[in-house]
């Protein structure tokens, strides 16, 4: 998930996702804060850390108890699990951040699904083995930049829905909208 907030002349984003184990939401930007539900007070988990200062991204993964967080236009990506530990994983083969990839996560699997515009491509990450895997056929989430000719991921947004065991995608561009539903 991600917030932004004016600044300048450009945007800024952080990483923020919500975990249930930890009873209160992280936080991504430099490093890692935590805010806790039972009292409301901030704090840090980890400090210092590389990653870009722009669309930073954060992603809980449900099936293994832990968030992924990095990016912003960066390669570098960190994990936070239950017992509030932070492990740096491995360099990501592609730029990760809100408009250079999405970022998301298999609710079966626990795979995380990373997408990327330019080039188009499609990586399963595995967090339990930190490795990444190019698929074969990219799954068509992204859509042709008309001033640019590129494919970009700029306007899409997915949230992966347990119940039915998919991932759906929403793509919004000047053009109209478009819906993905994929099954990993």
């Amino acid at each position: 998930s991600t917030v932004g907030s004016a600044r300048s002349n450009y945007e800024e984003y952080v990483g923020f996702e919500y975990f249930p184990e930890l009873k209160g939401l992280v936080l991504a930007l430099g490093g890692l804060m935590f805010l806790s539900d039972n009292t409301g007070q901030w704090s840090s988990l980890a400090s210092g850390l590389t990653m870009g200062s722009l669309q930073v991204f954060s992603e809980y993964n449900p099936v293994h108890k832990v968030a992924v967080f990095g990016g912003g236009y960066d390669q570098r990506i960190y994990k936070v699990d239950a017992s509030r530990q932070v492990t740096t994983l491995s360099i990501a083969p592609v730029t990760l951040g809100i408009q250079s990839s999405v970022f998301t996560v298999d609710p079966v699997s626990g795979d995380y699904l990373v997408f990327t515009g330019n080039p188009a491509a499609f990586y399963v990450y595995d967090v339990r083995d930190d490795s990444w895997t190019l698929q074969p056929d990219s799954v068509p989430i992204y859509y042709i930049n008309e001033s640019t000719g590129n494919p970009t991921v700029v306007g899409v947004a997915a949230t992966p829905i347990a119940d039915y065991g998919v991932n759906f995608f929403v793509s919004c561009t000047y053009w109209g909208c478009k819906t993905y539903l994929y099954k990993h």
